[in-house]
């Protein structure tokens, strides 16, 4: 059977974690009458000890909260270290800044990583060429000289000021993300986003049920759990006039709940916790998944039906907005009705195979989803508040 489906999930792996599903009809980013995207940069060259204290006093954010960034090998460490002593150029680092003044590094994580270990005495260096003579030193082994030669290296850094245009800003950060193991967006999000909405997304995250569901221990490390919490969220109170890229909506909410009160955090908890519940009932451990049938094919596989392992994201929407308002009581008694509802869609309907195939978060086959979605419960006599948010056109 499992060599009939599509995208299998490779268990306790972040290799595959959702069903992608490309987007063949772009939408760009949408722009007001004559508005134009700025981005404001300050190019600035400090001193290493100068980042190093900024370090320390956390005006300069090395670590963003939840993220789990690879790390160096201690021999390319030391050949950075190699580097600020021989005066070898090295790449500029990239920073975030927001309102409040405090700085994020975006590009540069590991550099500064490097640098700020060494000062702290966490590693003897290893591997070096040139300077072979400092191989198995730690920082305070070193000769007075090469120690003022390190600190007094400048840096070129561009500062990203919290002005520019969010979009664009955004943007910047993913063409810089080059690195060997690239940021995810949630990851570029949980960098220039902090606050306690972000914290807010860590705790859903971490809850037992969501990742029973998810069939996971941990959440994925590289933070795309935490954004389909985010996306619930975003998606739900743009319901009204969902406007794609995607991306763009999902920034300019975490943006705009940045900063959470804490009596806000406990309604976002309730409301999460409860769309979960109301999933839960009625597909349990099969939620956020795609229901579909395999035919048999000319290898004389035999045919397959049932739900497909991994989590599609267009699902996840349907069943967690589509059911977060129906009575919980209800959905526990009828959720075999409903059940058998979604799979006779699912294999029935050529339309909604094909919107939840491709371009699911265009904003037009948006909508015809949730309107698929919303007539098959209403067939059912079951009272669905979503289907009055939609708007009346589908343009």
């Amino acid at each position: 059977m499992s060599e009939q489906v599509r995208d299998v999930e490779i268990p306790e792996s972040d290799e595959q974690l959702f069903t992608e599903t490309p987007d063949t009809e772009p939408e760009p980013y949408p722009r007001g009458v004559g508005k134009e995207l700025e981005v404001f940069t300050t190019p600035i060259d400090p001193d290493v000890q100068t980042l190093l204290n900024q370090l320390d006093e956390k005006t300069l954010i090395l670590n963003p909260d939840f993220q789990r960034l690879s790390v160096w090998q201690r021999p390319r460490q030391s050949r950075l270290i190699e580097s600020l002593l021989l005066n070898i150029p090295i790449p500029p680092c990239f920073f975030a800044e927001d309102p409040e003044g405090t700085r994020v590094v975006v590009d540069g994580q590991q550099r500064l990583r490097a640098i700020e270990e060494f000062r702290k005495g966490q590693y003897r260096l290893a591997g070096l060429q040139v300077r072979s003579d400092l191989n198995g030193k730690r920082w305070v082994d070193l000769d007075p000289k090469d120690a003022r030669k390190i600190v007094r290296r400048v840096l070129r850094t561009v500062v990203i000021s919290h002005y520019s245009d969010p979009d664009i800003k955004f943007e910047i950060f993913i063409r810089l993300n080059t690195g060997g193991v690239p940021l995810t967006e949630q990851e570029i999000r949980n960098a220039i986003y902090r606050g306690p909405f972000n914290r807010l997304l860590d705790r859903l995250a971490h809850r037992p049920a969501f990742l029973q569901i998810l069939r996971r221990k941990e959440p994925d490390n590289r933070l795309r759990h935490h954004e389909l919490v985010l996306r619930y969220f975003a998606v739900q109170d743009a319901l009204s006039d969902f406007k794609p890229p995607l991306k763009r909506l999902l920034n300019t909410y975490m943006e705009q709940k940045r900063h959470l009160l804490e009596d806000e955090a406990g309604s976002f908890e309730t409301r999460f916790d409860e769309a979960m519940a109301h999933v839960i009932a009625v597909f349990g451990e099969n939620a956020f998944r795609r229901y579909s049938r395999v035919e048999e094919d000319l290898e004389g596989h035999e045919p397959w039906e049932g739900y497909e392992p991994v989590i599609s994201k267009a699902v996840y929407d349907l069943q967690m907005i589509g059911l977060c308002d129906v009575p919980l009581g209800e959905l526990e008694r009828r959720g075999g009705e409903i059940r058998k509802a979604f799979q006779s869609l699912s294999v029935g309907s050529e339309d909604f195979i094909d919107l939840l195939s491709r371009a699911t978060d265009h904003r037009s086959r948006f909508y015809k989803r949730m309107r698929l979605w919303g007539q098959v419960l209403t067939s059912l006599g079951i009272e669905v508040p979503f289907v009055g948010q939609l708007p009346s056109s589908e343009a």
